[in-house]
């Protein structure tokens, strides 16, 4: 009976180390199942800083005289629109993204000098003749927006904006080179040549924008972005006529101020989506 108990245990003992020793031959725990690293398409937010730069390219400068008096009642004045020049800009801007297709932000903008043409060809009964008004134009513009983003493929996201604000506009004291034949004109024909001008002024106006584009995915949290932009910044005017050919309290009217614009700019998520870790790995031993 000692012997059987003796046979038995050793037994157990030899059975016990078998699975010990097969134990430390399994194969080690699953990795972990991480996510593949992040990319456009994942639930962001957060606020963001911006900068653009472009340029813009104006539309036609539809300039008019103003409180031009009862000396001017019958005269007949018909306008010739001239070009403003295209110009440089660049601008800032704060702002925070709400989700993956919507967002809103603040912009400022300087606007380099648009060059101010145009001209005019007047006639009554006693006179005919043309005047030439030349000057510049500075605006700085202040635009609150709201982009709808459509979606992200390869990195891509195509979007559209709109945008209202108000531009500030500083006219140049502006340049008035006239020239008039009396009526009945004499012989020989005479021309006579006079100078003028107008005073410079600032005016604050009111601006929309609208606007599309496409974004590109540097990283999760940068995004390139290359863009058109309706934007029209109303009218500005000049100040009173300072000189021989304009009556005291005339001034220079600029209506519908437009420039169509290609932006390029960078937006800077500060918060919000960073890469997945890589994934964990198990070492033996």
């Amino acid at each position: 009976m000692g012997a059987f108990k003796t046979f038995a245990l050793a037994g157990a003992l030899v059975m016990g180390a078998t699975a010990v020793a097969s134990g430390a031959d399994l194969p080690p725990p699953p990795l972990p199942n991480y996510p593949a690293p992040l990319r456009g398409s994942i639930d962001a937010s957060g606020i963001y800083i911006r900068g653009d730069v472009g340029m813009g390219v104006m539309g036609d400068v539809k300039g008019s005289y103003h409180n031009l008096g009862p000396a001017f009642a019958a005269t007949t004045i018909n306008y010739h629109n001239g070009e403003f020049g295209n110009v440089g800009f660049a601008g800032v801007g704060v702002g925070y993204q709400f989700n993956n297709w919507l967002r809103f932000d603040l912009t400022g903008e300087l606007r380099g000098s648009a060059k101010i043409a145009f001209r005019d060809t007047y006639a009554n009964p006693f006179q005919t003749g043309t005047n030439s008004i030349s000057g510049t134009l500075n605006s700085s513009v202040f635009l609150a927006n709201a982009y709808i983003d459509l979606g992200n493929w390869y990195g891509l996201t195509p979007f559209i904006g709109a945008g209202v604000g108000f531009a500030h506009h500083r006219v140049s004291p502006l340049d008035d080179v006239g020239t008039n034949s009396p009526i009945p004109q004499t012989v020989p024909p005479t021309v006579n040549v006079a100078v003028g001008g107008f005073e410079g002024k600032s005016k604050n106006n009111v601006a929309w924008a609208l606007m599309a584009g496409l974004a590109y995915d540097v990283t999760p949290n940068v995004k390139m972005e290359l863009g058109y932009r309706y934007l029209n910044m109303g009218k500005a005017e000049s100040g009173a006529a300072c000189a021989l050919t304009c009556p005291p309290g005339s001034y220079v009217g600029v209506r519908d101020i437009q420039s169509h614009d290609i932006r390029l700019g960078i937006r800077w998520l500060l918060s919000g989506p960073e890469y997945a870790p890589p994934p964990y790995v198990v070492r033996k031993g």
